[in-house]
């Protein structure tokens, strides 16, 4: 964990918004909360076979630690107050962004998805703070990046057709990460193209396009102002009859764009940093 965390932001509310004046007083040390222990997915060893061999690997655990909260002038707590803050953190019934800020109120970079599995009293003379356990949904943490285009213009971009150099610096190296991509597109029956030039030339290729999108590339799901839509409805499938969601892969994606439009593309990449 941050060791100079002063607080928190967790399901778009910050720490010091619910309760001025509390701050983190304790969080448990990078070596209880690194999460990074993997069980190998394998074969067994018998007589004749007296080598194993991996077919991959997965993470015993996702990352939990624990935080302390304390009055910085160092009062006790009032009944409403821990009301205040258990309603905040235990309301929660998936997992939300989780992101701890310094002293000076600026944000750390990693951000976690959490559900507070726990929270205890810290008794000494009364309610002197509480203890928070957080559950995360991976073994890591996320850097958050994105970048965004707009090829609208038909004086900068005559054939509405460009190219982005999205750099990936996920702590995963051989896994791909999947993308958020938000379109604004103006004009009626829009056909699209996305060429991922890093990933073997492959195509994300939509047509009759007019509207605000999201695709969720990991989930493949797609929302738009109306609601979720049919696949089929904005999808060209290749002669194999597959769809293809784009993905980066770790380090450069050169990426090639065609069709009239506004793109922001958001992307998570994994940290393995622990709590730090």
């Amino acid at each position: 964990m941050y060791s100079n965390a002063k607080g928190f932001n967790y399901n778009n509310k910050s720490l010091k918004d619910v309760l001025s004046g509390i701050v983190i007083g304790y969080m448990d040390t990078p070596e209880e909360s690194f999460g990074l222990e993997r069980e190998i997915v394998g074969g067994s060893n018998t007589v004749n076979r007296e080598i194993s061999h991996a077919y991959n690997t997965k993470y015993t655990e996702t990352l939990e630690f624990t935080i302390s909260l304390i009055h910085q002038n160092g009062n006790l707590f009032t009944y409403n107050e821990i009301s205040k803050l258990t309603q905040w953190l235990t309301s929660p019934k998936s997992y939300r962004k989780l992101q701890f800020y310094d002293c000076d109120d600026n944000n750390f970079d990693i951000v976690y998805y959490a559900i507070a599995t726990n929270i205890t009293p810290n008794i000494a003379g009364g309610m002197a703070g509480i203890t928070i356990t957080f559950k995360c949904n991976a073994s890591y943490g996320f850097k958050e990046k994105s970048q965004a285009i707009d090829i609208t213009n038909v004086l900068d971009y005559p054939d509405h057709k460009t190219s982005l150099a999205l750099n990936c610096e996920s702590d995963e190296l051989e896994s791909y990460v999947y993308p958020m991509l938000m379109f604004e597109v103006p004009t009626l029956w829009s056909n699209i193209k996305i060429k991922n030039m890093s990933d073997q030339n492959k195509i994300m290729d939509l047509y009759d396009m007019e509207g605000n999108y999201t695709f969720d590339c990991q989930h493949q799901v797609i929302h738009s102002d109306e609601g979720d839509i049919l696949l089929s409805d904005l999808f060209k499938m290749d002669e194999l009859q597959t769809l293809y969601w784009l993905r980066l892969v770790p380090g450069i994606n050169n990426i090639e764009i065609t069709g009239r439009c506004k793109l922001t593309i958001k992307w998570l990449e994994p940290k393995k940093v622990g709590s730090f």
